[in-house]
């Protein structure tokens, strides 16, 4: 699945959920009247949070980018600069240990529904394999600071 699809899949489920308006049992019902997710504000910020990382940020571009500035070739901005895709996957890379703490945290919550800790397992997943991308790409360079 590509990374926006993944996005629009998180969107979406954590969007359903706000949509609906529970039934008695507090729990919250699609129209078919399964259980939905009902991620906490804090879990379906992390979530989103890891998104607009990936998609802002995470990018074949930025790869590309951060490889040419390890090797010492930046690439110019076209305003006499260079881009600074070392920074900013530098930053990536903290922001995605931070959200893979927090999921881990919530996921060791042992009353949380099939669904979320489904959508929860699903963003630490994909959090572990930016890391280790990340990682991979600087290796050969003494590794990310």
């Amino acid at each position: 699945i590509s990374g926006s699809a993944l996005a629009n899949m998180f969107d979406v489920r954590i969007q359903k959920s706000e949509s609906n308006k529970g039934n008695e049992s507090g729990k919250s019902t699609g129209e078919s009247g399964k259980v939905d997710n009902t991620l906490t504000d804090a879990q379906k910020s992390r979530l989103n949070a890891l998104e607009n990382t990936i998609n802002d940020h995470l990018t074949d571009g930025d790869f590309s980018g951060t490889l040419r500035d390890l090797q010492g070739d930046p690439v110019p901005n076209g305003r006499g600069g260079y881009f600074d895709h070392l920074g900013e996957m530098q930053d990536s890379y903290k922001s995605l240990r931070k959200i893979k703490k927090a999921l881990e945290g919530s996921l060791k919550n042992p009353n949380l529904s099939d669904v979320d800790r489904a959508l929860l397992q699903e963003g630490l997943n994909k959090a572990n394999s930016y890391i280790n991308k990340i990682e991979e790409l600087f290796d050969p360079y003494g590794g990310i600071n």
